[in-house]
């Protein structure tokens, strides 16, 4: 079956945050001796930190996890 999305479900990205998600990024990146920096989103003008962007917000990895903006990829600001 087919799953058909209308134009403006395709630019629609959650943006996630999961504290046990942001522990194991942590962990990651001293094995590989980088520095840890999170990533941040832009909502009402105040940066939030995010874990992961997901298209469908049913799909998350993490128990622990909520959405902390979701919207239109293009509009919004953020960093990786």
């Amino acid at each position: 079956m087919e799953i058909r999305r209308n134009a403006s479900e395709i630019y629609t990205r959650y943006f996630i945050f999961s504290r046990t998600q942001m522990e194991e990024q942590k962990q990651t990146a001293t094995r590989l001796g980088r520095l840890f920096k999170p990533k941040q989103v832009i909502v009402n003008g105040v940066a939030k930190i995010y874990t992961d962007i997901v298209l469908d917000k049913n799909n998350v990895r993490y128990t622990d996890a909520y959405v902390v903006t979701y919207g239109d990829i293009r509009g919004i600001k953020f960093t990786q």
